[in-house]
């Protein structure tokens, strides 16, 4: 969502919409922004999951090993950009477009579709 320029979670319902794409991945439904929003806020609280989100790095990090090890690619260009992402949590703070959000950086392959 985030590269085609989803902002918040709310956006999960366009997706919805978008009978095409939910074809393609094999939904019929995808979980409301709320449910979504839930299930985040318990991954991330160390009292409900010691786990948490950090288990997905492994998985991110096997899925882009083997996505590159077969794609003939020999070198990347690293793209770095931050992301705007609105948000209303007490810890967010001003954006440069002066939005109460957050500014990640995230590194993207030009050559491929690899958000690292």
């Amino acid at each position: 969502m985030l590269q085609a320029g989803g902002q918040t979670l709310e956006d999960l319902r366009e997706l919805q919409r978008e009978g095409a794409l939910m074809r393609l991945v094999g939904r019929e439904e995808i979980p409301d922004p709320d449910t979504v929003g839930d299930w985040l806020r318990r991954m991330v609280d160390p009292q409900t999951d010691p786990a948490g989100l950090h288990g997905l790095g492994p998985v991110r990090d096997l899925f882009n090993q083997r996505l590159l090890r077969h794609d003939g690619i020999t070198e990347y260009t690293l793209d770095a950009d931050a992301m705007q992402i609105e948000a209303e949590k007490r810890e967010a703070t001003g954006t440069y477009q002066g939005v109460k959000g957050y500014m990640p950086l995230l590194g993207f392959l030009f050559e491929t579709p690899v958000c690292l």
